[in-house]
């Protein structure tokens, strides 16, 4: 059985078919439609869609998108492209300060990130990276957010790092060829570079601190005008949480199916255990909260947010009794 830290909440089953906390308004909406990256961070969204439990569960068509980042993600949101999104709590906590009118629903994934640098580079501490081109996804997101904090944690300006931005795919092809000497990214990304041989996991991201991650967000228009749907969603998702640690096998073909990429990588991946698994949204409020406090110590957000601002936990509540 694969090595991942996995702490999910007990659920009995029957929650998953019968719905929980009835609401009274019923949608009439016939597609849902729902953004994700390609990372083993967004593994739920992977087998509720592969399986088809989000439309049979609803009664509703669900359509997915890539994107490359959060950043993109959350502007297809706020011009309305998407009604949920599979999403770093990063980027969604910009865009909810910038005007979005979203809310995080439930948890994805805890950590799950790594500083990876070329094989040759002899890296003994932060110092080390001082004048170095590390590439990391687009800002806002987790990965930037919290590798820059830890640079300024270890007394490390972040322009002193020669900070690039590039898709996943583009890191690892950068750092084959010498155009950058590091990256840090979001699994399995880690893992690729150093089964193929092009560099060395030297530090895991819980070791910059032990972060929430990825998280699941509505529009609060679609909440107010389908919260039934919501629900279900929801539910869903948990059913879907749980999958990942009771179905090892399934969950790495439909991840390597997804991403298109070996089923060996997504076991190593998943092995590893950088990547943490709980859907409970209640157990990120304080490390959302220090996230805000970190955005604004690097100018990303102007004030501070409360949870009302971001968190709807009416939904996980409910699955949870």
């Amino acid at each position: 059985m694969m090595k991942i830290k996995l702490i999910i909440s007990i659920i009995f089953i029957g929650l998953f078919f019968a719905g929980i906390g009835c609401v009274e308004k019923t949608s009439t909406i016939n597609e849902v439609r729902v953004g994700y990256q390609p990372s083993t961070h967004h593994i739920a969204e992977f087998i509720g869609m592969q399986k088809g439990w989000f439309a049979q569960e609803t009664g509703v068509n669900f359509t997915d998108k890539e994107f490359i980042g959060g950043a993109s993600e959350m502007e297809a949101m706020m011009a309305g492209e998407l009604d949920m999104a599979y999403v770093g709590a990063v980027p969604a906590i910009n865009a909810i300060e910038k005007g979005l009118k979203a809310k995080i629903v439930a948890s994805a994934n805890n950590e799950g990130s790594a500083l990876v640098m070329r094989k040759d580079f002899n890296y003994t501490k932060p110092e080390d990276l001082i004048g170095k081109k590390i590439a990391t996804l687009q800002p806002p997101s987790i990965q930037d957010t919290v590798f820059r904090v830890w640079l300024l944690d270890n007394d490390i300006k972040p322009e002193d790092v020669d900070i690039k931005y590039m898709s996943g795919a583009e890191m690892l092809t950068s750092l084959s060829s010498g155009a950058i000497d590091g990256l840090i990214s979001p699994e399995p990304g880690p893992t690729q570079a150093v089964m193929k041989g092009i560099g060395k996991i030297v530090l895991n991201s819980s070791d910059m601190w032990m972060h929430p991650c990825c998280v699941v967000v509505f529009s609060d228009e679609f909440i107010e005008n389908n919260p039934d749907l919501v629900q279900k969603v929801v539910n869903t998702h948990v059913r879907a949480m749980n999958y990942i640690a009771t179905d090892e096998s399934e969950t790495i073909n439909i991840s390597a199916n997804k991403l298109k990429i070996s089923p060996d990588v997504i076991k190593t991946s998943l092995d590893s255990g950088r990547t943490k698994y709980n859907p409970d949204p209640r157990l990120i409020e304080a490390g959302i909260k220090r996230f805000t406090d970190d955005l604004i110590s690097i100018k990303v957000l102007t004030r501070q947010m409360n949870s009302s601002e971001l968190f709807d936990f009416t939904f996980y509540d409910r699955v949870t009794k």
